[in-house]
């Protein structure tokens, strides 16, 4: 590419992949670096034997090591997949074979038999409480790493399989997402089988977690590769997945009531042997009242001996009914009061029998006679009696639960099973019509790639697609065409595939600003921290200096990357330009306009104001500056002198009446100040475009002086209506002396035009008289120099040479005199000049008397003129000799000549040089006959000619003014009444260097 291509737009090849960040931040590396936390937090774990750390913070099983070493690998292989760099991926699929090596070993230990002690190897088996060999994972957990690590591998091969690759990316994603989703959902619902196999080890809660996050990721990978994953069709899938969750959601709900129905068929069981122990105690209770009774009644040892075991069956019954009513309050509570009547009822049968022992049947059956023991044995009886009714009332209780249960476990299993059943042929049949449907999507959405090729490839900008390293993935045709234009050598070097960051880095490294700032911005889109970003640019070229809009927004949507476009700018930047230097312009008028402007907005707050402004308001801008109308500063009066109502005010009348106001007159009273300034307002509205008013200008003149003018002339007739009758009999009398006065000037008019004839006369004799002398001196003096130039020294030569050049310089002082003389008698014939082709043709004739200089001229376009051309090509000659004689000390003399609009819409003329210039305290002496600014030593001249120009114009009903700075230059000014207007005027313009 040549150096005038932009270093932004301009394309490089390929760099090396080494220069390209290795990682990204997407949701399948965020998944992988979580899973090798995860693993690395179960090894810490094993290593230090905190059993927490192995479960990750979950309930149940460690995770086995060899399961976090595969996690770790599986992360590294997912993490190292999406990089620029050669190696990383060849080690991605180094550790996706090693994941698949240590699941193969497993199905190994499984299909043999034997433990090969792969956790042991690292650390020993501190948490298994099971007899099974603690090297082997759960059989699902080792199919999901098979299919883990067939995704990595795929994944790190792009060209294999084709179009097919997606979906079985997908699949495999889907599968192991499936096998986490059913471990989780198997501990939610209590079913062992969703997350143990045929009674081998079971799947973790925090490995079914890392799977459904390892799934997730691969299908995350196969929509970046192929967007939706889906293969059966929206109607077709949704109806498949509806109906897998129903027969999910019915499986979970069967073992839930399934669950519940056994709990309820316990709680029967436990009623039925809590009541049962109770009718066991109740007949321990009577055996050893009867046993008593016999025993008292016959004496026999046998009796004692069987109320013995009765008293102690009784004993061992009530720990177990207290264990068996443990969660029952109520019977906790029964029992409380039931075992120390027993126990009592024990001591007071003791006390029976010891007085039986001691003096016979008369005495124990006198003290039972005598005691309250029935009493004490319908107490107990009533308590036991409650806690068989609270029995017999939770077993009926629960008996009613588990009826229900049964009941509803009989109607939702059918009902789902048609639902889902249902659910699964209507998504089937739908599959039929997506595909056709699939196919017409297939047909529109290539169609559409191609209009959005051509609309892509139509634009005007040159448009780049950059994916999140920053590396070109598409051009458009206006990049193509753009880069072949300027120097690329084939299409294969002109962008796609390079890393536009690193050609706007090797622009830093040249060190251009812009490059520096494109890739700050560049790298803020591309990472989410900069919506969009903007730059312009300058590009120059041999012709002229281009600017460039870099525009760089994020593609939106499930793609990442950002749209880089250069737009062509020159024009809107030259536009600008002339914008601003027109708005200079305005702005410097306004500032310096002989009227106040200020600008309200629409709440009457002064927004802006000039400099006269301020002068006449006696307020600086920073006072004004956002005061309202109804600001107390403002002390406005009617011309009566009164206050001026705030409804009257300008800007309030403008809002008021909506449309401007002209030559409103009233007086402001500045502050300290006890004369009012006098002012004429008017008031202009400008209009937005829903037709409301935006803001109000406000222009106010100084009539101060014509108010006091008014005034003294109000007086002054008063007194002159006074006086006129008083002069009217002055002024009749002085008729007559003013006759006599017009005879006698009509008299002085006649002598005046004979004294006229005769001085014009007496100038030619002057002339000629004065010219005789001065030739026979510049005669004699050269003479005197020819013939005795050995006799005189240095000093005699030069006398005589001053002599020579002074009687020439009088000569020409003579000739302007007579010139400047006979304006005043030449009669003026005015006809259209060409301004243009005289202006042009003085200054050739002048340029030849001084050959070798080099003299930028530059003649603009010149409107014609109505004149005398003799005297109008005599002042062309003086001002352009004058610029020219001013201009010969300058290495890079200028002379400028042009025309504008003058105020009262005539052309004013103006010569402009960049001589010597003038001081403009003195400017009053330009055009006085003789009046000089520059010494004769540096400036040769008469000091006739700005005179004699002063004096054509005047003749011609124009007239003269001049600017100049001392060592700047100079600019007169001339206008003629018999110019052309401004509106119809017309000519040629031209330029020449000489």
């Amino acid at each position: 590419m040549n150096a005038t291509t932009p270093a932004l737009l301009r394309p490089d090849p390929p760099p090396a992949p080494s220069v390209h960040p290795p990682f990204g931040c997407s949701f399948p590396h965020i998944v992988a670096a979580l899973t090798i936390i995860a693993g690395g937090l179960v090894l810490a774990g094993w290593a230090l034997g905190v059993r927490e750390l192995t479960t990750l913070g979950l309930q149940g099983k460690p995770m086995v090591a060899n399961s976090a070493i595969c996690f770790i690998l599986s992360g590294a292989a997912l993490l190292f997949l999406k990089t620029q760099r050669q190696t990383l991926p060849r080690i991605a699929q180094a550790c996706a074979i090693t994941v698949a090596v240590i699941a193969l070993l497993t199905l190994g230990e499984y299909q043999s038999g034997r433990n090969l002690g792969l956790d042991e190897l690292l650390f020993p088996d501190r948490f298994t409480q099971s007899g099974l060999p603690p090297g082997r994972m759960a059989p699902n957990s080792m199919l999901a790493f098979l299919l883990t690590a067939s995704a990595s591998g795929l994944l790190s091969r792009p060209t294999w399989l084709g179009r097919r690759r997606p979906w079985i990316l997908g699949a495999l994603g889907l599968v192991v997402l499936m096998l986490g989703i059913t471990s989780i959902l198997g501990y939610l619902a209590g079913f062992r089988g969703f997350y143990s196999w045929w009674q081998f080890k079971s799947m973790s809660q925090a490995t079914a977690l890392l799977f459904i996050l390892l799934g997730a990721a691969v299908l995350a990978y196969a929509r970046e590769k192929n967007g939706r994953i889906r293969p059966l069709g929206r109607w077709s899938t949704l109806g498949l997945a509806t109906g897998m969750a129903v027969i999910i959601t019915l499986a979970t709900v069967t073992l839930h009531s399934n669950q519940k129905l056994q709990e309820a068929s316990l709680g029967v069981l436990h009623a039925r042997k809590v009541a049962g122990q109770l009718h066991l105690l109740m007949e321990c209770l009577e055996n050893e009242h009867r046993n008593l009774h016999d025993y008292l009644a016959t004496g026999q040892d046998d009796r004692l001996q069987t109320l013995a075991k009765a008293v102690t069956q009784t004993r061992t019954l009530i720990p177990e009914l207290r264990a068996l009513t443990a969660t029952n309050a109520v019977q906790q509570a029964n029992l409380a009061r039931a075992e120390p009547l027993i126990t009592a009822r024990e001591a007071e049968f003791q006390r029976f029998i010891t007085a039986y022992q001691g003096g016979g049947s008369t005495v124990a059956m006198a003290l039972i006679q005598n005691t309250e023991a029935p009493a004490v044995s319908d107490q107990i009886n009533a308590v036991l009696y409650e806690m068989v009714a609270e029995e017999d009332r939770l077993l009926a209780e629960r008996q009613t639960q588990a009826l229900k249960l049964s009941e509803r476990a009989e109607a939702i299993l059918p009902i789902g099973l048609l639902l889902s059943s249902f659910l699964l042929i209507a998504g089937l049949l739908r599959q039929n019509a997506e595909e056709a449907a699939r196919s017409r999507y297939v047909d529109n959405l290539r169609r559409s790639e191609e209009l959005k090729d051509a609309i892509f490839n139509s634009m005007p900008a040159e448009i780049a697609l950059l994916d999140p390293t920053g590396v070109i993935v598409a051009v458009n045709e206006p990049w193509l065409r753009y880069a072949r234009e300027n120097g690329a050598p084939d299409e294969g070097l002109i962008g796609v595939g390079a890393s536009y960051l690193e050609a706007c880095r090797r622009g830093v490294t040249n060190g251009d600003p812009y490059a520096a700032k494109a890739v700050t911005g560049i790298e803020a889109v591309l990472n989410g921290t900069r919506a969009e970003f903007q730059l312009e640019y300058p590009c120059p070229s041999p012709t002229q200096s281009l600017w460039y809009l870099l525009l760089v927004s994020p593609i939106r949507g499930t793609q990442s990357g950002a749209v880089v476009a250069h737009l062509d700018i020159t024009a809107r930047k030259q536009a600008e330009e002339a914008l601003h230097t027109i708005e200079g312009m305005y702005r410097r008028l306004l500032l310096n306009l002989e009227a106040g402007i200020v600008v309200h907005a629409p709440d009457t707050s002064i927004v802006m104001n000039n400099t006269r402004a301020s002068e006449i308001l006696g307020l600086s801008a920073d006072q004004m500056s956002g005061k309202t109308a109804i600001d107390p500063t403002w002390r406005f009066i009617n011309e009566d002198k009164t206050a001026l109502p705030l409804s009257l005010y300008p800007v309030n009348r403008v809002l008021a009446e909506k449309k401007p106001i002209k030559n409103q007159i009233l007086g402001i009273q500045r502050p300290g100040e006890t004369n009012p300034v006098w002012v004429l307002v008017n008031g202009f509205p400008e209009w937005d475009n829903h037709e409301n008013i935006k803001q109000i200008l406000i222009s106010f003149f100084d009539i101060t002086a014509r108010k006091e003018a008014e005034e003294k002339i109000r007086i002054l007739n008063a007194e002159l209506e006074q006086r006129v009758a008083e002069r009217t009999a002055e002024l009749n009398g002085a008729n007559a002396n003013i006759q006599k006065l017009n005879d006698d000037l009509n008299t002085r008019a006649a002598k005046l035009e004979e004294v006229n004839k005769e001085l014009e006369a007496f100038s030619y004799s002057v002339s000629h008289d004065l010219r005789a002398p001065l030739r026979a001196i510049d005669g004699y003096a050269r003479m005197a120099t020819e013939d005795f130039s050995a006799l005189l020294d240095d000093n005699g030569r030069r006398l005589l040479k001053v002599i020579g050049d002074e009687a020439k310089r009088m000569s020409r002082l003579i000739d302007d005199l007579l010139a400047f003389s006979r304006i005043s008698r030449q009669q003026t014939e005015p006809v259209t000049i060409d301004m243009q082709a005289m202006a042009q043709e003085v200054y050739n004739e002048l340029i030849k008397s001084e050959p070798g200089r080099t003299v930028k001229f530059d003649l603009q376009e010149l409107p014609a003129a109505q004149g005398t051309p003799a005297m109008i090509q005599q002042v062309w000659t003086n001002l352009i000799s004058n610029a020219l004689k001013f201009t010969r000390k300058r290495p890079d003399a200028t002379i400028e000549i042009g025309a504008k609009v003058g105020a009262d819409g005539g052309w004013v003329y103006h010569v402009k040089d960049n001589g010597a210039g003038f001081d403009m305290r003195h400017v009053g002496k330009l055009f006085g006959v003789f009046q000089r600014l520059h010494n004769q030593t540096d400036f040769e001249g008469t000091g006739v000619g700005l005179a004699l120009v002063q004096r054509i114009l005047q003749r011609h009903g124009g007239r003269i003014w001049a600017e100049g700075e001392v060592d700047k230059g100079a600019c007169f000014y001339f206008t003629l009444a018999g110019g052309a207007s401004a509106a119809g005027a017309g000519g040629g313009a031209g330029a020449v260097k000489a």
